[in-house]
């Protein structure tokens, strides 16, 4: 992973990494240190990398400050509420973060929440999140119930509801 470090640090060409299925945890702050310096990486896959909440803080930190990530994937990881509210609690500055995927982390109804409060307040650039249906979590996102919303109702993918979303925080 040192390799890793000092190649997607400098590489200008990167574009798409992909680590999944790979146990990096022990070596995860030579990712997290290089990402804020790649200006070309658009993609990042960390699926089944055995990721916990305290990778959330400096994973977070780390795409605050990169301005050319566009998709993040962290499947089956160890991401419970406390590294859902890290993650999403500075994405909010992230503007060309559009896709991101927790599915299959044992997020539980509070770090459910948590991404949503992340939601409301400002990270609506979204137009991906996978791994939690947020018309259950209407009250959180305080979505009004006015026509607008309506589809809500009628069962609206979560890309529709991001959409609402980034008509309310431009």
């Amino acid at each position: 992973l040192t390799y890793t470090q000092k190649y997607t640090k400098s590489n200008t060409s990167l574009t798409h990494l992909e680590f999944d299925h790979c146990s990096i945890a022990g070596a995860f702050n030579t990712i997290s240190m290089a990402l804020p310096h790649n200006t070309s990486l658009l993609s990042l896959c960390l699926d089944e990398c055995s990721l916990s909440d305290q990778h959330m803080p400096s994973l977070a930190q780390a795409i605050q400050l990169n301005t050319t990530l566009e998709s993040i994937s962290l499947r089956r990881n160890e991401v419970h509420q406390s590294g859902a509210k890290s993650l999403f609690s500075t994405m909010h500055d992230n503007v060309g973060l559009h896709s991101i995927d927790v599915a299959g982390n044992p997020l539980g109804f509070e770090g459910r929440q948590r991404i949503c409060e992340g939601l409301k307040d400002g990270v609506a650039r979204l137009r991906y999140l996978g791994g939690l249906v947020l018309r259950d979590h209407r009250g959180t996102l305080e979505l009004p119930a006015d026509s607008q919303f309506s589809k809500l109702d009628e069962g609206a993918s979560n890309e529709e509801i991001l959409k609402i979303l980034r008509s309310r925080w431009p």
